[in-house]
């Protein structure tokens, strides 16, 4: 972890053991995640449906939803007891052969934002990096 006091900024380099299996049909998506030996979560979303699901995440409960913007998938999440939200959007590369990952962390109080950015081939994650980042909170449950 560095930080550069001229610019306010700091950058976090990890290298993580962390497995993503993603399932897709045509209107849902199914997501599991393990860090490690541990599972994180495995959810099933309705693709477009605009509805809120509860689920629950690294032992949180959130309102979530998962969204196609274009080419890109999305999955919002909302913390019901904190102000927070998180996003994550995915891309399948150009060639076909990296996702990226770009997670995106806003406090709903102070509008206070970091986005990180994670790369994944088939067999592993090539870089996970993240900045802080001051934006308003424009996001609400609906």
């Amino acid at each position: 972890l560095s930080n550069n006091n001229n610019n306010n900024s700091s950058k976090m380099v990890a290298n993580l053991s962390y497995t993503n299996i993603i399932s897709m049909s045509s209107n849902q998506m199914r997501i599991q995640e393990f860090g490690g030996a541990l599972k994180i979560e495995d959810t099933t979303y309705l693709l477009d449906s605009g509805e809120y699901i509860d689920t629950t995440y690294m032992k949180k409960r959130y309102k979530s939803r998962c969204y196609w913007e274009g080419d890109t998938l999305v999955m919002h999440r909302m913390n019901v007891s904190d102000n927070y939200e998180l996003i994550a959007k995915r891309d399948l590369e150009e060639d076909g052969g990296v996702i990226r990952l770009v997670s995106i962390y806003r406090n709903m109080i102070t509008g206070e934002e970091s986005e990180s950015i994670s790369l994944f081939t088939e067999s592993s994650t090539t870089s996970v990096a993240s900045s802080p980042k001051l934006k308003p909170a424009h996001s609400a449950l609906k």
